[in-house]
């Protein structure tokens, strides 16, 4: 800004002041990617990272960010706070995205917002994401049933021989997902045997997953659920290269549109679920792309994928009575997983 300045022998001076900067407001919020809303986590799998996507702003002033997590949607209650994080700090496998790690959470449900600021200027809140973070161990009311059952190999002959595992994921379906109750890891004993008292009777359960030893074995994995009908047995099979797998089956190719040709997406993880916590059965593409889910419940599910960043990629609603197949055009979000 120019100033003149009227002297009294008839002349002017000019003289130069700096108009004050006000920081552009910050107009819009953040768009909160990951966690998606309503997503569950085993215990396990924290931390958890929190992801955002930048906002515009028409200021010189550097954008931050502020995290809350509450145990509540009023976030009355907060667990977990953090602010002053730098526009595009985390891990970004995608431009134009914050993140951030946060602490590990009890057993409980949650909810998570974020906003930025320029300046010291706070935009708005963006509307808030819930998730789940379930138990670390099977904590379940009694009285009820046992449900039990052994880990074997299945050889390409048909042949079970028992094999040995450290830990079991057993997930039940409480009609609540925020229920800590819902299961979670169970030990294998020393006889190769799970054991999980007070399941509730004429459930939906299922096995989520195996921790064997040793851990590199390989085998595949197929969806094992039952319904509890007293104490109930729930024999875990891991099917050795060659093995017939149980039916329906849930295949097919995931490729991408790159430089104008359809190519496979290797390396990818695809799930499907259908009743209780987490997946009932996932798998990561080959080199050509293919995927083969199997022992699929006969009952609707969904067949979806993740984001590196914990957004959801692809998710398609399905009922999977035969062997079916299903390919997946991942050119929208293959850059994301």
């Amino acid at each position: 800004m120019r100033v003149f300045i009227a002297l009294a022998s008839g002349g002017l001076i000019t003289a130069c002041t700096e108009t004050p900067v006000t920081p552009a407001p910050v107009s819009s919020a953040p768009q909160l990617i990951g966690p998606a809303d309503g997503r569950q986590f085993r215990f396990d799998e924290q931390p958890l990272t929190l992801w955002v996507r930048n906002v515009a702003t028409t200021g010189a002033a550097a954008l931050t960010y502020s995290f809350e997590v509450a145990s509540d949607s009023g976030f009355a209650s907060l667990v977990y706070t953090k602010e002053g994080v730098a526009q595009g700090a985390g891990r970004t496998p995608v431009n134009g995205q914050t993140s951030l790690t946060i602490d590990t959470l009890p057993a409980n449900s949650y909810f998570w917002r974020a906003r930025a600021f320029a300046g010291g200027v706070a935009g708005p809140f963006a509307q808030a994401h819930g998730f789940v973070v379930g138990s670390s161990t099977i904590v379940l009311p009694g009285p009820g049933i046992t449900l039990s059952g052994g880990i074997f190999e299945v050889l390409p002959d048909g042949t079970r021989r028992p094999t040995s595992a450290r830990t079991v994921d057993v997930e039940v379906d409480v009609g609540n997902p925020s229920d800590p109750q819902h299961g979670g890891s169970a030990p294998v004993g020393a006889d190769g045997r799970y054991r999980v008292s007070g399941v509730p009777d004429g459930r939906f359960v299922k096995i989520s997953s195996v921790d064997t030893t040793p851990a590199n074995l390989r085998y595949r994995f197929c969806a094992t659920n039952t319904i509890t009908r007293g104490d109930t047995e729930l024999d875990i099979a891991l099917f050795l290269p060659g093995a017939a797998v149980p039916t329906p089956t849930l295949s097919g190719q995931v490729s991408a549109a790159i430089d104008g040709k359809q190519v496979p997406v290797a390396g990818a993880d695809i799930y499907f679920r259908s009743r209780a916590n987490g997946p009932d059965v996932h798998e990561r593409t080959d080199s050509d792309g293919r995927y083969s889910l199997c022992g699929i419940p006969p009952i609707p599910g969904v067949l979806y994928m993740i984001c590196g960043n914990d957004a959801d990629a692809y998710r398609r609603s399905v009922d999977i009575q035969v062997d079916t197949v299903i390919d997946i055009d991942a050119t929208s979000f293959y850059r994301c997983l």
